[in-house]
């Protein structure tokens, strides 16, 4: 079989060769926007992501998409073409385990290769091995089994076996990969281009065609291992809390009987600021004491995190969200740069206060004050008497 490309956002999906595939591992222009996404990863997460979506994706859970039309979010009609919606898929039995959030992702390949279980089973269904963009996750291409499940089954086995959290949101046949420069690659099989397991095709085409994605045989505890902790609190966009993110998109909106609606599109918003992580969205919206109301009165608020997750993604921020996260940098450098000039303030009065001189003192430590003081020094109120002094008394 094959594995797919897609060489920017917005374009149909087309096989890749062998050839072509190295050649973008090669691709000068590749190595470079790597090295700039990471320059830019620590400290401006807009200009990583823009360097990040100009490049090339892999799909590399499918050979191929049965061409078809589509309509967007937007009510624009897409005629027909191989565009990589899940639906459309033709599985090869490949799956990719997803592991983010590493220090230092080589060492973590070194770590999971010299493990016997790796040698017993992992080994000969590895194809690909590389490290992100961001230079802090490893990604692993396998073949899939039918005894260990769907693709989302096969991930959560794998992180079960060697103790690791699985990323959910990488359970979606049609997920793109962004691709790797040659250095980075840890690992590479020629069959990744060749392999083809019939069985497990035959078996999860039908329901990946239906939209199911959901582990159905290894399931993690919560369905997404340790991703789904409090330590997503300490998470910012661009120096900025999700939660105050989120209480600016809720102004002006209502939930009296419209809940349900509000909660699928801010799902759908949070991807953007959220690295596109379904389970970080999902634990931020879960804080939300509306959301913990609807969870209560029995209401699927998982299905509805769910769908609304599933929404597909433009390569832009959507205008609105974008203006709300301008505005609360413009409003957060603002206030950083009066806290700054209140800081100095405070620190020259300390200083001044530290030598134990009083404002009085201080002035008539100057020649001038003294000279004036002794010549020209004018009383403090009218003397009860013979006011006002002539000039030429007053000296």
């Amino acid at each position: 079989m094959a594995i797919c490309i897609q060489r920017k956002f917005g374009v149909p999906a087309e096989v890749v060769t062998p050839q072509a595939f190295e050649a973008v591992l090669d691709d000068p222009e590749v190595a470079h926007r790597v090295e700039r996404a990471r320059s830019f990863h620590a400290q401006d997460k807009g200009a990583y992501t823009r360097e990040k979506n100009g490049l090339p994706g892999f799909i590399f859970s499918c050979s191929g998409f049965i061409p078809h039309e589509y309509t967007d979010t937007k009510g624009v009609k897409h005629p027909e073409d191989t565009w990589a919606h899940q639906e459309y898929g033709i599985l090869n039995g490949l799956f990719m385990v997803d592991l983010d959030h590493v220090d230092n992702p080589r060492r973590l390949w070194q770590d999971i290769t010299a493990q016997e279980v790796w040698e017993k089973e992992y080994k000969v269904r590895t194809f690909l091995a590389f490290v992100t963009c961001s230079n802090h996750g490893l990604k692993i291409v396998m073949a899939c089994s039918v005894e260990e499940g769907n693709l989302a089954s096969c991930q959560n086995k794998f992180c079960q076996t060697f103790g690791l959290p699985n990323d959910k949101s990488t359970k979606n046949s049609n997920r793109l990969s962004f691709a790797p420069c040659r250095a980075d690659v840890l690992y590479y099989s020629p069959e990744l281009h060749t392999y083809y397991n019939k069985a497990w095709a035959d078996k999860y085409t039908p329901v990946y065609a239906k939209g199911i994605s959901e582990p159905d045989i290894f399931k993690m505890d919560d369905g997404r291992g340790k991703m789904d902790d409090s330590s997503f609190e300490d998470y910012r966009y661009e120096g900025l809390e999700i939660p105050e993110i989120i209480e600016a998109w809720m102004e002006g909106r209502t939930l009296q009987n419209n809940r349900h609606d509000t909660l699928l599109l801010l799902c759908k918003d949070l991807k953007y600021v959220c690295d596109r992580k379904d389970a970080r969205v999902a634990y931020f919206v879960n804080q939300l004491q509306w959301v913990k109301d609807l969870r209560a009165e029995g209401d699927p608020v998982d299905k509805t995190i769910e769908d609304g997750l599933r929404y597909r993604m433009n390569a832009m921020m959507p205008k609105r969200l974008y203006a709300i996260v301008r505005q609360l940098q413009e409003k957060k450098e603002s206030g950083d740069r009066s806290q700054e000039t209140g800081k100095r303030s405070r620190k020259s009065i300390r200083s001044f206060r530290s030598t134990g001189m009083s404002l009085k003192s201080w002035h008539r430590s100057f020649p001038v004050w003294n000279a004036s003081s002794t010549t020209r020094r004018h009383p403090a109120s009218p003397p009860t008497s013979s006011w006002p002094v002539p000039c030429s008394a007053r000296s």
